[in-house]
């Protein structure tokens, strides 16, 4: 028995038809799970006094404006962007090509930060934009670039650095022109611990 092309047509319509919805559900449901946890546990470490979220999509990421105004600390600005897992079509594609969730934190420092620029990371961009000489270095076997940093606050955020649950999704640690930025590849919500660490690391040179 043979099956002529738009049998074959009308069943994969069908199995699309099906599958969508159940593939938009499933994928809206575990973005809008990952925001919440994600802006749950940013506002924790933060404890911003003012916020202001704004949604990309209906489920595809945030971008929030935290004022926080004490520990040197002005205002933070936190991007999340998701893979579209609610798209049977884009998410493959997606995997492709982007392949990872993204969480940019951008931090203002307003007090009197002990630290002079610099930048650990995985491409050299931050290093280029301060006009400085990049080294290699590996950490748990991942190689990094990093400029600018003096000997004593490298070894201490090496030290730290070597303990962080999410160190493969680590893409950069910066901080120039009074803006500290940490950026990942990953949406997993044990990336906010690891900012707490790097913070308070950081954060100790604040006079």
């Amino acid at each position: 028995m043979s099956i002529d092309a738009y049998t074959v047509a009308f069943i994969v319509i069908i199995a699309l038809a099906i599958a969508m919805p159940v593939v938009f559900f499933k994928g809206h449901n575990e973005n809008v799970r990952r925001m919440k946890i994600i802006s749950q546990k940013l506002e924790s470490l933060l404890k911003p006094k003012d916020k202001v979220y704004e949604l990309l999509g209906t489920s595809v990421g945030f971008r929030a404006i935290y004022t926080i105004n004490r520990n040197c600390l002005g205002k933070a600005e936190a991007l999340l962007i998701l893979l579209p897992r609610q798209s049977l079509i884009y998410y493959p594609i997606s995997k492709l090509t982007t392949k990872h969730d993204t969480l940019l934190l951008k931090l203002e420092i307003t007090g009197k930060l002990n630290l002079q620029p610099f930048a650990i990371e995985r491409k050299v961009n931050a290093c280029n934009e301060l006009k400085l000489n990049s080294n290699k270095i590996s950490i748990n076997n991942i190689d990094y670039y990093y400029c600018g940093i003096n000997h004593s606050l490298l070894d201490n955020m090496l030290n730290v650095l070597r303990i962080l649950k999410n160190i493969k999704s680590l893409i950069e640690i910066s901080y120039i022109n009074n803006i500290l930025t940490l950026k990942f590849s990953s949406s997993n919500d044990t990336i906010i611990d690891d900012i707490n660490k790097l913070l308070k690391t950081i954060l100790r040179a604040c006079l």
